[in-house]
């Protein structure tokens, strides 16, 4: 099983299954999946963005979900939350405050299902003081599990301090 990028690699599998065992093995390929520009979202892409913490800091995770191109959200609302379908369906067409709001509310469900809650609380807290907060109206995608005028903790943004030499 896999992307259908590796097709050649699973029949050559299955080929080595019969000849080596006399047996018979099944491939299954799947779409890969892509940005709306086309490029790949995996591993071995540009700007990847890893589900460990030790690889991509939940703050790091939830901007590159904030930053989602705007073609891309409604799909990935639809692929990587439990938001209703139907919830989903009537952001189509919506552009501006209410697609950033959108792009809050993607980032906000999936790192809350990665990292959890408290972490995408505190990464959601984080980006609105450093680039200030989004208005998210409560008739927005009204099943999301947050934010909802949350104060969370400052220390979700990754902070490096270089003292003074002398």
């Amino acid at each position: 099983m896999g992307g259908n990028d590796q097709w050649g690699n699973i029949v050559a599998g299955i080929e080595l299954i019969r000849r080596k065992s006399g047996g018979s093995a099944f491939g299954i390929t799947f779409p890969l999946l892509t940005t709306a520009s086309g490029a790949k979202m995996g591993k071995t892409a540009a700007g990847a963005v890893w589900l460990s913490a030790d690889r991509t800091s939940p703050f790091d995770f939830y901007q590159y979900w904030v930053n989602t191109d705007d073609r891309d959200v409604e799909r990935f609302l639809k692929l990587y939350t439990f938001l209703p379908v139907a919830e989903i369906e009537r952001t189509q067409g919506l552009v501006g405050q209410e697609l950033n709001a959108c792009k809050t509310i993607l980032a906000f469900e999936v790192t809350a299902l990665t990292h959890g809650r408290q972490q995408a609380l505190a990464a959601y807290e984080a980006a609105s003081r450093i680039f200030g907060a989004r208005e998210l109206p409560a008739e927005l995608l009204p099943s999301r599990s947050g934010p909802r005028d949350v104060e969370g903790p400052a220390g979700a943004v990754p902070t490096t301090y270089v003292g003074r030499s002398a």
